[in-house]
């Protein structure tokens, strides 16, 4: 390979003054853009410290940039008429037109080296400089590598149509934006059905998007090695035919060149893997869901109605929720999806979102501040998925973290937009759910307070609630009816179970049911305290139930734990105007941290207890597993007891505790054996098991663990306490026992997901953010003027030697 033809080319660049002056624009307004105008791409309006909105500007800079770079590669020969001259020397054409294209490729990539400053100003502007993802930037700008190799290819294309530089430059302008640009828009206008992926992949803009977030597609390096190829086998043909007597032979080597090319694209397409250079991998997707998305053979249309002038951290969920739906259509070609701005039209927008409301869409109200001046507006976190214009789901890209700061929602949902995604999509395809019976009947807690904890099962689970009631009349049908059931859920019952309804609950276990309980060891409600007094006796509670658990290993106390580690009451004092209201730490609730790595506890938060009991596991075969224990600063109180409210917070500190780590939750897997094995049995049975088929059974010492707290008649956000604000993981803990219980290992998988989010520090933006403009903006774009001092001074001193 000849170079001779790029030095001549890189060196005449070098020493134009024209070069670095369209290098200097180009960094001065993509400096503008990105760090002094307010709008899509700017960094300090966006809220998070990354690179990714600089990447989506680049491109269309770019096309300008490669265009003025390449406009006179052939224009200039042939105006000239030196390319007759080059033709004429022993260079090669092929040597030649990829000497040209080589020159043009490499000033465009040197462009990009000022731009580093933008990485380190925003390391320095992070909230935490550790969050930076620099295996994603640094994919992301071989992305833009990459893109300038196909521009640059273009654009020598188009030099070589006119020797007039200036349609050379408009001619590259218009083909640069239809590669780039224009079969998005394609489908957009027309519908190719089953092609409309095909067809957005003919695009440079779908393999730069992928290279963007950080995710390196071996297709993408096919695409732009044979886009490449293409346009420079073209140039090579115009110029052969331009000297050459035998047009059929290069046509013919073309047509080998085309079929080749397409050869390789669908061998590429049929083998291919994608590497995620993102730190947290967050743009790699489980196997439960690519198997899910291989397995659909049906078009899904997804719309998303998160489009328009949104709230910053909105434009980043907007942002993430389409690089996953980017990655659903990697993997299925009939998924199409669409981002809907459904306030665009001012005169239809109240009844478009009375719409909306009457799906199922609930919008929210987002305030944001921008300068002083406060602004609020109507966002829709929402998408709906529908196949075969009949099953609709409707799913929420917002996950409810109630009374949390915007960014942490924000982050929170993107960490869960694979789960709601997966779920809902199943739910596309999946004819029967798992049903999950909340017992009635004996004391249980009202579905008033467990409406928004049962609310959240909703959706994936068939909720009915069932009584014993009937086993006295009627035990056979009883227990017939409640082996329709896949889980059974007790929460806090507060009346006794008699034989017959153990032996109902017994025989349903041992043919392979699920139970969750939440139960109470010990009678004491907090609201008993409030009494002139502050006193209440504690009593233990006797439910029958203490043979059944300990059959199956495990032996609930009738204590009370004390903890040190606890969640605080607020108590009110003073009158009238001076009244005070003061959180004071409550040593009856247990704050726990799950340290068990078990796919239940697993990243949850805090679990917050009120008057829980200690459990005993006994020795059997049953596997068990304690998922929650306190801390090991607690005691027992045994019962009865007198619990005084003044003297339990005066002394919350000077108390003796330890050694702690009671157990309160304890997992029971493997084949029970029956209560009523070698026992009489209340009622006749036929067939009695008396050992059973293997199955799960989750108990929590606490009846109020998944009890919600109401406001004005409403429940609450399960979890969230009104008096002082705090949230906590019960609602988690919820979802994810019923979830491992139901054997729905993909939602606990997907859930379980962290990413990583980098934010800007507030405080360095407002006190250091106009100086960091000033650097970003000032320092790229006048560097290629300085260096152009340096080249002609060096230049001029080689010179005078």
């Amino acid at each position: 390979m000849n170079f001779a033809v790029y030095k001549k080319e890189i060196s005449e660049l070098f020493t134009s003054l024209s070069t670095y002056l369209v290098i200097g624009v180009f960094l001065l307004t993509a400096g503008l853009f990105f760090w002094i105008i307010e709008g899509t791409f700017n960094l300090l309006d966006s809220g998070f410290a990354d690179l990714t909105l600089f990447f989506e500007l680049a491109p269309w800079l770019m096309v300008f940039l490669t265009a003025a770079m390449s406009m006179k590669s052939f224009s200039e020969e042939k105006k000239t008429g030196t390319l007759q001259l080059l033709l004429s020397k022993p260079i090669g054409l092929l040597n030649l037109v990829f000497n040209k294209f080589l020159s043009v490729w490499t000033v465009v990539v040197f462009t990009f080296l000022p731009t580093i400053v933008y990485y380190y100003s925003i390391r320095e502007l992070a909230l935490n400089p550790a969050d930076l993802d620099l295996s994603a930037s640094l994919t992301s700008y071989f992305g833009l590598v990459l893109l300038a190799s196909s521009l640059s290819a273009i654009g020598v294309f188009c030099s070589l149509l006119s020797n007039n530089q200036l349609l050379s430059f408009v001619f590259a302008v218009l083909l640069s934006f239809f590669f780039y640009f224009g079969f998005e828009q394609l489908i957009q206008l027309f519908s190719f059905g089953s092609y409309d992926f095909f067809v957005e992949n003919l695009g440079i803009k779908y393999h730069i998007d992928s290279l963007g977030k950080g995710v390196l597609d071996t297709r993408s390096l096919v695409y732009f090695g044979c886009f490449v190829a293409l346009f420079l086998w073209i140039c090579f043909a115009l110029l052969s035919i331009r000297i050459s007597y035998q047009p059929k032979k290069i046509y013919l080597n073309t047509a080998k060149i085309l079929i080749g090319i397409i050869l390789i694209v669908l061998v590429s397409n049929r083998f291919y893997h994608r590497f995620d250079f993102t730190k947290d991998h967050r743009f790699t997707l489980s196997n439960e869901t690519v198997n899910m998305l291989k397995n659909t053979d049906k078009p899904i249309y997804i719309d998303v109605f998160l489009d328009g002038d949104l709230p910053a951290p909105y434009r980043k969920l907007k942002m993430e929720t389409k690089q996953i739906l980017e990655e659903f259509r990697a993997i299925n070609p009939l998924i199409t999806y669409n981002f809907i701005n459904p306030l665009e039209d001012e005169d239809v927008s109240e009844e478009v979102v009375n719409r909306l409301i009457g799906f199922g869409l609930q919008p929210i109200q987002v305030s944001e501040q921008k300068k002083g001046k406060l602004s609020q507006s109507i966002v829709f976190p929402w998408a709906v998925a529908s196949i075969d214009e009949q099953r609709v789901v409707n799913i929420s890209l917002l996950t409810e973290k109630p009374f949390t700061e915007e960014d942490a929602q924000v982050s929170g949902s993107v960490e869960q937009l694979e789960y709601h995604f997966n779920t809902k999509l199943s739910q596309l395809f999946v004819k029967k759910y798992p049903s999950v019976a909340v017992l009635k009947g004996n004391g249980e807690l009202d579905d008033l307070y467990l409406l928004n904890g049962l609310g959240a099962l909703r959706d994936f689970y068939n909720l009915a609630p069932f009584t014993l009631d009937s086993v006295a009349k009627n035990p056979y049908k009883t227990l017939e009816d409640i082996k329709k059931y896949d889980l059974l859920f007790v929460a806090k019952p507060t009346e006794a179970f008699s034989e017959a309804e153990k032996l109902v609950l017994d025989q349903y276990l041992i043919n392979g049911g699920k139970m969750l309980w939440s139960i109470d060891g010990v009678q004491a409600e907090l609201d008993s305290l409030y009494n002139p007094t502050g006193q209440m006796l504690s009593l233990p509670e006797d439910l029958n139930l203490a043979d059944f658990f300990f059959k199956y290993g495990i032996r609930i106390n009738h204590n009370l734990i004390k903890d040190k580690y606890s969640a605080p009451i607020v108590l009110t004092s003073g009158e009238g105007e001076a009244i005070r209201y003061n959180a004071v730490p409550w040593v009856y609730s247990p704050l726990i941290i799950p340290h068990q790595n078990h796919a239940v506890t697993n990243q949850i938060e805090a679990v917050k207890l009120e008057f829980s009991s200690s459990i005993d596991t006994l020795p059997n075969p049953i596997k068990k597993t304690i998922l929650l224990q306190s801390s090991m600063l607690a005691k027992l109180v045994g019962t009865p007891a007198v619990i005084d409210l003044s003297s339990t917070i005066a002394n919350s500190e000077n108390d003796d505790y330890g050694p702690g780590n009671f157990p309160v939750a304890v997992l029971l897997e493997g084949a029970f054996t029956s209560v009523y094995k070698n026992r009489v049995l209340p009622f006749p049975l036929n067939p009695f098991e008396t050992a059973g088929k293997k199955t799960k059974m989750l108990v929590i010492s606490d009846g109020d663990i998944f009890k919600s707290q109401l406001e004005k008649g409403k429940p609450l956000p399960l979890g969230f306490d009104k008096w002082t604000g705090n949230r906590y993981g019960n609602k988690d803990l919820l979802i994810n026992s019923v979830n491992y219980l139901l054997d729905d290992l993909t939602a606990l998988k997907l859930r379980s997901k962290k990413f990583q989010m980098s934010y800007l520090d507030v405080e360095k933006v407002e006190n250091n953010g106009s100086n960091f403009q000033i650097i970003n903006l000032l320092i790229p774009a006048i560097s290629p003027l300085i260096l152009f001092v340096f080249a002609r001074f060096y230049r001029r001193r080689k010179i005078l030697k």
